[in-house]
C-alpha cells in the first residue's frame, strides 16, 4: 500500500520482482507478496525506472535531478548519477555494463554501471530529451526530443550523431526493432514513423492517431 498514487509498475526480467512507483519505488517478492518490500527512497519523487538484464540491478529517475543504480537484492544505493534537470528516462545496455540516461537538462548521458562514471554526454538537443534506447547490440543509442527530433548515436564514445527529422511536433518516445534494422517514434503530431537505423530517410508512416502518440514499443516478433 502506497501513501500516493502509484505512477508505474514493472516485474524483473526473471520475475522475481515487481517494482511499484509513487514518489519512492518498492520492490516485492512474487514469490511471497506478504514479505515487507524493499523501499528504494530516492530525495525527489522518482518518474521512471528500468531493470538491467538479469534483473541484479535497477536503476531509479527522478525529479531531484538524479538517476541512481539500486541492488534489486536489499535496495543498496550503488551510485548517484547527476544531472541538470529531471531524468525521464533511462536505458540499459544489453550487456548491462552501461545506463543511458534523458534529461530536461537537453541532453542525454551514458555512464558505466559498475563506476557511475560518466562515459559521454549526448548534447545536441535544443530542448528537453524525454526518451532512450539501446540499440540490441549495444552500439548505438537513439534519443527522443521535445525539439522536434530524434538522434541516433554511435561510433567510439557514440560521438557521431545522425538527426531523425520529419516530424512536425515533438518527439515523445522512441523504441529499436528487434532486429536493431528499425528506429520507431512517436509524436505529439499524431503519428508513428519508422526509420532506417543506419541511415537517415524515414521508411514509412505507420500510424497515425487523432491526439498525441506519447509511447511505442516493439514486440519481439517486430509488432509495433
Amino acid at each position: 500500500q502506497h501513501s500516493f498514487p502509484v505512477d508505474g509498475v514493472a516485474f524483473s526480467p526473471t520475475g522475481a520482482q515487481l517494482l511499484t512507483l509513487a514518489r519512492d519505488g518498492r520492490l516485492y517478492d512474487t514469490a511471497d507478496w506478504r514479505r515487507a518490500p524493499i523501499v528504494l527512497d530516492q530525495p525527489g519523487q522518482i518518474t521512471t525506472a528500468s531493470f538491467a538484464p538479469g534483473g541484479s540491478l535497477v536503476a531509479t529517475g527522478g525529479r531531484d535531478d538524479l538517476a541512481t543504480i539500486w541492488d534489486t537484492r536489499n535496495g543498496e544505493r550503488r551510485h548517484q548519477l547527476p544531472h541538470r534537470g529531471d531524468v525521464t528516462d533511462l536505458a540499459w545496455s544489453p550487456r548491462a555494463d552501461l545506463l543511458a540516461t534523458s534529461s530536461f537538462d537537453n541532453g542525454g548521458r551514458v555512464f558505466r554501471a559498475d563506476t557511475g562514471d560518466l562515459v559521454t554526454f549526448l548534447g545536441l538537443h535544443s530542448n528537453q530529451v524525454v526518451g532512450v534506447a539501446f540499440s540490441p547490440d549495444g552500439a548505438t543509442i537513439a534519443t527522443a526530443s521535445l525539439d522536434g527530433s530524434a538522434r541516433l548515436w554511435g561510433g567510439d564514445g557514440f560521438a557521431r550523431s545522425e538527426a531523425l527529422l520529419g516530424h512536425t511536433g515533438q518527439v515523445l518516445d522512441v523504441a529499436f526493432s528487434p532486429d536493431g534494422a528499425s528506429v520507431v517514434t512517436a509524436s505529439d503530431d499524431g503519428s508513428v514513423r519508422i526509420w532506417r537505423a543506419a541511415v537517415d530517410p524515414i521508411m514509412s508512416v505507420v500510424g497515425r492517431h487523432a491526439g498525441a502518440g506519447r509511447a511505442v514499443a516493439v514486440s519481439k516478433d517486430g509488432l509495433i
